[in-house]
């Protein structure tokens, strides 16, 4: 849960930090601040909404009780969590590879809009 939280309010913090960088990399203003930057950010990767999914699910988040040995966990954003061992899922995505596209994407965006000849 930490790392989707994490992963997903990183927006928040690139906008407050590069705001006017990030619209010339997007070429536009933000009308509705980060909100409008998670937007175009989402657009880019069907995955990276995924991660938003597993943030806003974790608030309706059930946990019944175990079947044999199993834990498991469920929520209403289709997300399931089963066993130690187990592959957790958004929509059919494995939550691993829409956590490293995610990271990746900021990853890069991040070195572009703090690289020292960037927009001069």
């Amino acid at each position: 849960m930490n790392l989707a939280m994490s992963l997903y309010h990183f927006h928040d913090w690139l906008f407050l930090g590069y705001k006017a960088r990030l619209e010339r990399e997007f070429d536009r203003q933000f009308a509705w601040g980060a909100a409008s930057f998670w937007e175009d950010v989402a657009r880019k990767d069907s995955r990276f909404a995924s991660i938003r999914d597993v943030v806003d699910g974790s608030r309706r988040l059930n946990i019944r009780a175990p079947k044999d040995d199993e834990a498991f966990v469920t929520h209403l954003a289709n997300t399931e969590i089963a066993g130690p061992d187990s592959q957790v899922s958004v929509q059919g995505e494995s939550f691993d590879e829409c956590a490293i596209a995610l990271y990746d994407f900021w990853q890069a965006l991040l070195t572009k809009l703090t690289r020292t000849d960037a927009f001069s």
